[in-house]
């Protein structure tokens, strides 16, 4: 037990914040504590919002450090979802039959094979959908990563 030298109350020591270099409690209660701060704050109003401008401030520019060391991890950076933009607008077709293909996985009418193994190569990787024609947008293969990249690099002769 403590008693508060603002209330002059007993109370029990979970009722005193405890200074953060010694962790020993304060000699005021957290009601009168909080009852202060209300009274500073109603006195000082210019000052909170300088507070809390500075504050903003330091937020802003700590978010965009963040955003600038996290930007890959955290997904495509803008450059690579520009140039997603820009293939989607010069290829509205293969675009269209890309998100009916998205769509038609989420509602199970494609499904993935559950071993993920390569049509191709048949080695168990990661699995990407190729389409042979973008005609038929249920017609799928199941391909990796390299083996989608060597039929795409083909010329179009050799992919007939």
């Amino acid at each position: 037990m403590r008693k508060c030298s603002v209330c002059k109350k007993e109370k029990p020591l979970s009722e005193f914040y405890l200074f953060s270099n010694t962790k020993k409690p304060r000699r005021t209660c957290k009601q009168c504590m909080t009852e202060y701060g209300k009274q500073w704050e109603a006195r000082n109003p210019d000052k909170i919002k300088a507070i809390r401008r500075k504050r903003k401030e330091k937020k802003a520019i700590y978010a965009k450090e963040w955003y600038l060391k996290h930007k890959k991890e955290r997904g495509r950076t803008l450059a690579e979802k520009a140039s997603t933009k820009r293939w989607n607008k010069d290829n509205p077709e293969k675009a269209c039959v890309h998100r009916l293909t998205f769509q038609y996985i989420q509602n199970g009418i494609i499904k993935k094979p559950d071993p993920e193994i390569c049509e191709t190569c048949k080695k168990p990787q990661k699995l990407l959908a190729h389409h042979p024609d973008y005609k038929y947008p249920k017609t799928v293969q199941w391909i990796c990563s390299s083996c989608h990249k060597e039929i795409h690099s083909k010329p179009k002769e050799e992919k007939k």
